[in-house]
């Protein structure tokens, strides 16, 4: 007898959903053998979008296939057009867990067209009313629904899901809180020698809030201080663009980052500042390397932050007053950088994954 973890997305990575895909995984894994099931990550020749239920198709294949040499005892999905691999495994008995991080699908809608993007030709999953009830259907038959903060799990009721527990997603812990680094500043920036430094590190869709930070910036205008944005995408055309037209100077585009350490420890003051978002690993990494994290209500995450430490989602000018608030406090941050550091120590993930365990043992 073996366990599944189907997923479509990656596996193993420092951070975002393929870390918890790794995490979950490796959980599942300590309960006995296992079988991994994933599905290719590649567009055919010749399509712009993504076929929302491809991966269903190919997936519902390779577990037909495996249940056809063992029997199966539980299914663990991550996200993703699940539906007929998930009728097929409670066909045959298995019970089935589903991990839904579940953001706001009008606010996210609204947050791309106010950007020119086409949210409808990405998703249309999310926006037409007969492929979202073919979608929906695929987590609404699973046993159990997981979810990683409360603003997901009022999502999901909304849904009409009745079947659901909170899991928070969980944070590698550092050996140690390091010292804050001095950031090295291009020469075009004109700055003196200890600026402020406000960071956001993460994804760069529409939905997580970028262009509020940005206003928020250019509000502030700061003569002694920079904004940081990294990640993968932080420096691709597209946001190079946005930050000209959207924002307000001393922003510093700082591309992928190897250690996310060496990002961590250069700043005073980590933001999430998310339209919405099912939780936002970052915020706990921040807190994690001693940083003062301050979140968005739109991203799940501001459930591990205090509520002094928490902003509405999609309003610049909060989110100013709270970042020149800390700002003025700067030889307050050291010290509830500790605080944040402590708060954090709940969430490592082998405290994460030990609630999983309770979870399918329990259920299954």
């Amino acid at each position: 007898m073996t366990n599944l973890y189907i997923t479509s997305d990656a596996i193993g990575g420092w951070s975002g959903g393929s870390q918890v895909t790794f995490q979950e995984s490796e959980a599942l894994r300590t309960l006995g053998p296992l079988e991994i099931v994933t599905a290719s990550q590649e567009l055919p020749a010749g399509q712009d979008f993504p076929d929302p239920f491809a991966q269903d198709r190919e997936i519902l294949e390779k577990v037909k296939a495996i249940c056809a040499c063992t029997p199966v005892r539980l299914a663990h999905c991550y996200s993703g057009t699940l539906t007929e691999t998930i009728a097929y495994l409670k066909s045959q008995g298995v019970k089935v867990f589903f991990t839904c991080a579940a953001h706001n699908i009008a606010t996210s809608r609204a947050e791309h067209y106010k950007l020119g993007i086409d949210y409808d030709s990405l998703f249309p999953h999310l926006v037409d009313a007969e492929q979202w009830a073919r979608y929906a259907r695929g987590y609404l038959q699973a046993d159990l629904v997981i979810v990683p903060s409360t603003y997901s799990l009022r999502t999901v009721y909304d849904q009409g899901v009745d079947n659901a527990v909170v899991i928070p997603h969980g944070v590698h812990w550092p050996d140690a809180q390091r010292p804050r680094n001095p950031l090295h500043l291009p020469d075009e920036l004109q700055l003196p020698a200890d600026p402020f430094v406000v960071g956001y590190l993460g994804a760069f869709g529409a939905d997580k809030g970028i262009l509020y930070l940005l206003h928020a910036w250019r509000q502030l205008d700061y003569a002694d201080a920079v904004l940081v944005l990294a990640g993968r995408h932080s420096n691709i055309p597209w946001v190079q663009e946005l930050v000209r037209q959207q924002g307000g100077g001393n922003t510093l585009l700082a591309g992928w980052v190897e250690q996310a350490a060496d990002f961590y420890d250069t700043l005073d003051l980590y933001v999430q500042p998310s339209a919405s978002e099912g939780f936002g690993l970052e915020v706990l990494e921040a807190m994690a390397h001693g940083k003062l994290a301050l979140c968005s209500e739109g991203a799940g995450a501001a459930d591990v932050v205090p509520p002094p430490w928490r902003v509405p989602a999609c309003d610049a000018a909060a989110l100013a007053k709270k970042i020149d608030h800390f700002k003025r406090g700067r030889a307050y941050l050291p010290l509830l950088g500790e605080v944040s550091r402590r708060l954090a120590q709940e969430y490592r993930w082998e405290n994460i994954r030990e609630r999983y365990l309770k979870i399918w043992r329990e259920w299954s």
